[in-house]
């Protein structure tokens, strides 16, 4: 469940950046321990995470909805199997708080 808040933490901003002639958008994702981050990385090994401390950034180069919404589906998946309360997620200079469904 995507529940927007208005008051937290900056995570760091969404980077738009060209890379080779071509524009990379980041998705980037706190957890709120290094176990949490080991687990979403994991999840996430498909869209190729990288990470820094406890913030895991997914590259687009061609973003679509559908690839978001791949990426958000994986780590509530992730969430919901793994009993993480939740993290924060920042896209388009917005953050969320991401929750496992009840």
């Amino acid at each position: 469940m995507l529940h927007r808040k208005q008051r937290l933490a900056p995570i760091g901003r969404v980077r738009t950046v060209k890379v080779g002639g071509g524009v990379v958008d980041q998705l980037q994702i706190r957890a709120r321990t290094e176990q949490d981050a080991d687990c979403l990385m994991r999840e996430l090994a498909a869209y190729s995470p990288t990470r820094t401390g406890r913030t895991i950034s997914v590259e687009f180069h061609h973003r679509s909805e559908t690839g978001v919404l791949g990426v958000l589906a994986a780590v509530e998946t992730c969430l919901s199997a793994n009993e993480i309360r939740s993290v924060q997620v920042e896209l388009d200079g917005r953050s969320y708080m991401l929750a496992p469904s009840r």
